[in-house]
């Protein structure tokens, strides 16, 4: 399996993970320091490099993932962001453009220019509403609907093999860590002016 980047590298992908690393190690520093089960180990060096060693390497396998598009049902590989905006779309039909944006992390600008891009290539359909000719609300046309179930269907078949691992024990401990770094990352954002 070639895990190397092609020539594209996805910069948003770059991004969170470069964010993600820099969090998650203030994540572990805050939690070796404050949780008294992590003060008490022996070896608490070693986990914390472990753990962040382990974080480091999936984080840069899944910004590798996030470059290869994929084939969801239509015959065309579709970029992450593209899936992702059909994804979007199918879930909460009748949305704007600018709630595409809020929900991808992107601007409105590159917003619009993937909805018409996807538009373009027939995933998407644009409607004009009565009220405001301006405004713009998107729906999937019937080859969007089809990338997105089988999107759909991608993520369960994943989420079943990792689950087939996974105690519910262990996804709920997993759970509470997810939602501390999460907090976390929320107040580091908040506050550091990001």
């Amino acid at each position: 399996m070639n895990l190397r980047p092609s020539g594209d590298i996805n910069a948003d992908a770059v991004l969170v993970a470069c964010f993600l690393y820099e969090a998650f190690n203030l994540l572990l520093t805050f939690l070796f320091s404050h949780i008294t089960i992590f003060c008490k180990m022996p070896d608490r060096f070693e986990v914390y490099k472990e753990t962040n060693d382990r974080f480091q390497r999936i984080l840069k396998k899944f910004a590798l993932i996030e470059q290869h598009p994929r084939e969801y049902g239509t015959d065309e590989p579709l970029s992450n962001r593209r899936i992702h905006l059909i994804a979007a779309v199918g879930q909460k039909p009748l949305m704007t453009v600018t709630r595409v944006a809020r929900l991808m992390g992107i601007t409105k600008g590159a917003a619009s220019l993937l909805v018409s891009a996807m538009a373009n290539e027939g995933y998407i359909s644009k409607m004009h509403t009565v009220e405001n000719n301006k405004e713009v609300r998107l729906i999937l046309t019937q080859k969007g609907q089809i990338a997105h179930i089988a999107h759909e269907n991608f993520h369960k078949r994943v989420f079943e093999k990792f689950a087939d691992g996974v105690t519910i024990e262990e996804a709920e401990n997993f759970n509470i860590i997810l939602k501390k770094f999460e907090a976390y990352a929320d107040y580091y954002l908040a506050n550091r002016g990001f």
